[in-house]
Formats: structure tokens, sequence, C-alpha cells
């Protein structure tokens, strides 16, 4: 496969430092848990290192070892975002080094740092870089994979067998994708040598057994709980590639969906229709780099080079094709490291037929295409667009404002975060963990993504949705009805009738004199809410305004002199 390419120069060093940059100044503003963070990160606070072995709440998902990982973090640094972020933020780093380190060994070194620029400066990297969830661990997790399958085909022997052999076993425990990028390379590992001495074979056919038997048990233990989950299911459905008169516009859309997540980050702006042509033209152009640049490799490096890098995307293929692995943006985070190094062998490819003088200009402005709109976007989501969760912040401020015994609703979409930071982790409160967790499950009465009921709000709709806090009454949201499926996106575009007349009775039936309103990370029509209970007559006498985030004190005119109801001696829930 050719001598070992020269040390990194400037450019390569100046990327790699970029990319650290923006992944540091992303982790040091340590934004407050999103969601699905916090679904999470409930599970890795509140349960031992042997809890996380069994099926998880709130419908997660995530590998043993990475839970196992995160809980040691906690235990060390306490419970708080650097320390469920810190994982994540290593493995975006070692996702630069290792794809530096790939991309030098394919690819001349204009390459490589267009390769690592990208990598370094695309928003979807640095955003799930600095996420408490296992998707940059995934990646990091193929590009090691992908590094020891080439080392395999260099230099076979006993040695980089073991070495692929045992870290394909610990990857079925630490990526649930894992399983994927080594059905992608057992072909190489199988086959990949011409010829293949009968101990080479065995140490491939040895390497590949291993790594079947370790992750049926890795799925048997950890990850079925997920596959047979009815709410996954249905939340998936849409993403899967399945043979029928649909599946080619399923696979055009799970296209468009990744190369937009790609350019605005997994957290970015909605696609406007405006936008349709630009992604249109960036998947179909960024598709035809990844096959040329496969072609391109299979020509200069040798046609296991070029499948090593295909073959898990191949995998991922015949996986959606089988019903087996749904195409999602998140999903494919542990593909993008190697897309991008198709892509740029691709571009380096078609650039090269334009001749030295030519080809050299040519290569300047498509560098400089492709990555300066990343890091602008990158940028802007830092600073100007700034989407991130503030719940942490709404919380502090509640509780320097709110009276002994006030009750407080908490919006749906807000409650796994709500109760990640009013939990106190030194001393829990198990039973009211217990109760939010099953009402926020999925079929559970508060679950915020539940489907629509098809009709209207029922009358009598969360009455056992209140618990008795130590500070106060909190009272749960009912779900909206607005669900979300991936592939799809929003079925329904406002709440369910009724949905917003019947919070706001509860609302109004739990005030004494005042009450709390937490909205957070709300879609935009649930602020009728509010609306609704200034209509009949609320006043706001506090009220904090963020993007996503609400916070306000409502009193009715008729209970302003109301004496506040007291408080049991022990809380419990009603």
């Amino acid at each position: 496969m050719g001598a070992r390419p020269p040390r990194p120069g400037a450019a390569v060093a100046a990327a790699l430092a970029l990319g650290a940059a923006l992944r540091g100044v992303s982790f040091l503003e340590r934004p407050s848990l999103a969601m699905d963070e916090a679904r999470l990160s409930l599970n890795i606070a509140a349960r031992s290192f042997a809890g996380l072995a069994a099926p998880l709440d709130h419908d997660q998902s995530a590998p043993l070892l990475f839970l196992w990982a995160e809980r040691l973090m906690t235990r060390l640094f306490g419970v708080n975002e650097p320390a469920l972020r810190a994982l994540p933020l290593l493995s975006g780093l070692g996702v630069l080094l290792v794809s530096f380190v790939i991309l030098r060994r394919l690819v001349p070194g204009r390459s490589t740092t267009l390769g690592v620029a990208i990598l370094a400066v695309a928003p979807t990297m640095v955003a799930y870089s600095n996420e408490a969830k296992q998707y940059m661990t995934e990646a990091l997790v193929a590009l090691v994979l992908v590094w020891l399958a080439l080392e395999w085909l260099e230099r076979p022997g006993p040695r980089p067998a073991l070495l692929l052999a045992v870290t394909g076993i610990v990857a079925v425990w630490l990526s649930g994708s894992a399983v994927l990028v080594l059905a992608g390379i057992a072909p190489v590992v199988l086959f990949g040598h011409r010829p293949m001495d009968r101990a080479t074979r065995r140490l491939g056919m040895a390497a590949c057994a291993a790594w079947a038997v370790w992750f049926g048990l890795a799925y048997l233990l950890v990850y079925r709980s997920a596959a047979v989950n009815p709410y996954m299911e249905r939340y998936w459905a849409p993403a899967f590639l399945t043979p029928g008169d649909t599946s080619l516009r399923h696979a055009w859309l799970a296209l468009e969906d990744i190369v937009w997540g790609f350019i605005v980050g997994h957290g970015g702006l909605a696609r406007k229709p405006e936008a349709e042509v630009l992604v249109a033209a960036c998947a179909v152009i960024g598709l035809g780099c990844v096959l040329w640049g496969a072609r391109q490799l299979r020509q200069s490096r040798g046609p296991g080079a070029a499948a090593v890098l295909l073959g898990p995307l191949a995998a991922v293929l015949l996986a959606s094709l089988a019903g087996l692995y749904p195409v999602g943006q998140r999903l494919l985070v542990f593909a993008v490291p190697s897309i991008v190094i198709l892509g740029v062998a691709g571009l380096e490819a078609a650039v090269g037929h334009a001749g030295t003088d030519w080809g050299r200009r040519t290569w300047g402005v498509l560098a400089g295409l492709v990555v300066a709109p990343l890091f602008a976007v990158t940028v802007l989501q830092l600073t100007v667009l700034d989407s991130a969760s503030r719940m942490r912040g709404l919380v502090a401020r509640l509780a320097s404002h709110r009276a002994a015994g006030e009750p407080v609703y908490v919006f749906g979409r807000a409650l796994p975060a709500w109760e990640f930071y009013t939990t106190n982790w030194s001393a829990p409160d198990r039973q009211r963990l217990d109760f939010l967790n099953r009402v926020a499950r999925a079929g559970g009465p508060a679950f915020e993504n539940a489907p629509s009921r098809g009709g209207r709000v029922g009358a009598t709709e969360g009455e056992g949705l209140r618990y008795r806090a130590a500070a106060g009454p909190e009272l749960i949201g009912l779900p909206t009805g607005m669900e979300y499926v991936a592939g799809q996106g929003l079925l329904r575009l406002r709440p369910d009738d009724g949905w917003v007349e019947r919070e706001a009775d509860r609302i109004e039936g739990a005030a004494g004199p005042g009450v709390w309103i937490v909205l957070a990370e709300f879609l935009g029509p649930e602020y009728q809410l509010v609306e609704e209970l200034r209509r009949r007559g609320a006043r706001i006498t506090y009220g904090d305004f963020e993007p996503g985030h609400v916070l306000v004190r409502i009193v009715f005119a008729s209970s302003q002199h109301t004496p506040a109801r007291p408080m049991p001696a022990n809380p419990s829930h009603t």
C-alpha cells in the first residue's frame, strides 16, 4: 500500500487546532442538557453500574461500556454537564486524529488537509462532540476499526489479526453500530489478500467468528430491549429502506436529511423549501464524489482499501433493506468520517483531470467552497443561532423567585431536563424519580411524543399527573399529540383539540395564588397555552422568555389574595 506519508504540515496542524478550539468553546459554554441528553443522563445518574445493564428508562438504549464510562465520570466528577460530555468530547478529538492517520495513508497531502478541515468544522461533528450521547464515540470506534483493517491489509499476520479481533469484540460493547462496521470489513478480512495462505485465512475466520459470538451476547443483554420496543419501532419505521413502492423516495429523503444535517448540525435550522435545490445538488455531488473516490482508491490503493471504507455503508444499506437498521442522521454519524474520506478522494481524482495549473486553482476554489460555509454555520450555531437548552438557568431562576409551596406546571417536552436539574443527586428522592419515570415513558400519560388522540382531549385527562414535591406541587403536562417520527418529522403541526383548554383548566385549578409555568424546547404552537391563560384574566408577575424556553409566574384575578396551600410533611404523589 506504499510508503508511509510524511509528517503533517502546518495546514493540517491548523485544521486540527481549529477543530479542537471549536469543540472546546462549545464544551466550556456548558449549555444545559437537551431533552434526549437528559433522558439518557437520568439513567446514568440514577442507576448503579449493574443497573445500567438492565433496559433503560425513558425508552433509551446505549452500549454498556459507554454507559459504564459515563457512570464512572459522574462518580469521579459529579453529576453535571462537563462530566457527562467529557467522553463525547474526547471522542470528537479522537475522530480528527484517527481520520488524519487514515487520510494521509490513502490520499495526497492536500486532500488530507481538506478532509481533516471538513471534519474539524462540520456543524454536525462539532455538535455531536458536545452531546451526552454515544454517537461520537461510535464514530471513533468505526474509524479505529477501519484503521486496523487497513493495517491488516498491509501486514497480515498474528499481531494485526489479534489486535483487530480483540478491538472488534470490545467495539460491540462500546458502539451499537460497530456490528455494521465489522460486517462491512469482514469480507476484506476473509478474502482481501491474494493469495491468502491457510494461516492467514484461519486468523480471519477466527476474528469474524469471535465478533459474531460477542455481538450475539451483546444483542441479547443490551440491544434487544430497544429492538423490540414498540415505541422505537413506530418512531423509526419510516426510516427503513425496506423494498416497496416508496423505498426509492425514502432513500432519497434519507440522503437529503443526512446532507442537511451535515450542513447545519443536528440541532440546526429547519429546512425551508428554498433550500431544497441546494440540498439536492449537494446530495448528488457528494454521492458522486464518494463513488468516484471509491473507484480512485480501488485503482491506487487496491480493492481492499476501497472495500474497507465502503463496506460499512453497504452493510447499513443491506440492514435497512432487511428492516434491521433505520437510516437516520444521528444513526449514521459513525459513517460520516468514512464518507468524507471517500469524498475528498473523489474530489482529488476529479480535479486531477484539470491539469497541474488549472487543477491547483480549481482545488483551492473547491476547498474554500466546501470548508468556508461549514465553518460559518458552525460559528453561527455557537453564537447568533444558539439553540441550546437553557433548562439549568430556568430552574435556578425559579428556585430564587418561587415562594414556598407554590405549584409549578412542567410542559411535557421539558420534563426530562426538569427531572434532571431539580433532583438532588447526592440524595435523590427515589419515589419522585420513579413517579416521573413512570408517567414520562412511552405509553405513559405524560409521554411527550405520544401520537395524536384522534379527537378532543378528555375533560378529566391528567388528573393523576400531580406530585407533591418538597418545594411545592408539580403539575405534569399532558402530551400535545404533535408526534415526531424519523424520516417524516411532525405528523401534526398543532396540539390536539382541547389541549390548550384542558391544560389551562388544570393550571387555573392549581393556582394558589400564583402558579409557575415552565415551557422548554416547545415547538411554537404550545405557547397558545400562555395566551389562553391571559385571556382568562391571568396576570404575568414574572416572565423569562428565551428561544424555545419560557418561565412565567401568573396570578388569576380571583385568587390574588388566596394564601398558598400548606405542604404535607412527607411528599406524595396524587
